[in-house]
């Protein structure tokens, strides 16, 4: 073999092998930075019996990280009042009980008024009207429902 042929035969094997013959190195990881700027600490201070103290400044808390101290940057006061108890309210349901016939009627008007044609519909409003003026009586609970239009009346 020639060394021109010899050389050329070198060449392509070093051409052949992975990553081109040529040492590649992997690029470096990426870095990222990192910091904390501010690290927000509720604090919740007790006396002896369980009970808030209040009136403390930031001169009156130490902060350490590491048993390094800590510069406070911020400090907010939160006052914790107490309850105040809620009034007494009726039960939202009351017991069941029947009522006596001079006590009136509970009446549940339904009104389908899915399924009522607009055609009809008149004629189920007039006559719901005239039940309305004639039949119900002083001391009558009426309580009036329609589904589509979103009414639920009661008087």
């Amino acid at each position: 073999m020639t060394p021109t042929l010899t050389a050329l035969v070198g060449l392509l094997a070093l051409a052949c092998l992975p990553g081109g013959g040529v040492a590649q190195q992997a690029p470096p990881p990426p870095v990222f930075g990192a910091a904390v700027e501010l690290v927000r600490l509720d604090v919740l201070v007790l006396d002896r019996d369980g009970r808030p103290v209040t009136g403390l400044s930031r001169d009156e808390f130490e902060v350490e990280e590491g048993g390094r101290p800590q510069a406070i940057t911020s400090f907010e006061p939160v006052v914790v009042r107490e309850a105040q108890p809620k009034p007494a309210e009726p039960p939202r349901l009351g017991a069941g009980r029947l009522r006596a016939p001079s006590e009136g009627r509970l009446l549940f008007v339904y009104v389908d008024d899915i399924h009522v044609r607009p055609a009809s519909a008149e004629r189920v409003r007039a006559a719901l009207r005239r039940f309305l003026e004639t039949d119900v009586r002083e001391g009558d609970w009426v309580t009036l429902v329609a589904p589509e239009q979103q009414i639920w009346w009661t008087a």
